[in-house]
């Protein structure tokens, strides 16, 4: 029991150094795009909500690019991607 605990321990030391590890804005993309495909699910189907959170962070980008107002960065997209994918999946 005692080495479960610790393995548990272990493991969870290595996930905060792999969260802690991704920059603060990509945790935020993947974060309000997980929450926006689980709201919008309680009112479209869910592989609609997921295009359509895709297409406002795509979107959100190709604004930044335009403006000038922002930073276009294609790893934004990626952290996009991975919150709608967790989203989808759960």
């Amino acid at each position: 029991m005692l080495r479960l605990k610790l393995q548990r321990k272990e493991q969870m030391k290595s996930l905060l150094k792999i969260v802690n590890s991704i920059p603060r804005d990509k945790l935020l993309h993947f974060i309000a795009c997980y929450l926006l495909v689980n709201l919008l699910s309680l009112f479209l189907p869910n592989i609609l909500a997921c295009l359509l959170v895709l297409v406002v962070g795509i979107s959100k980008e190709v604004y930044d690019k335009i403006s000038g107002k922002g930073t276009c960065d294609w790893k934004d997209i990626v952290a996009d991607l991975a919150g709608i994918a967790a989203a989808y999946l759960s």
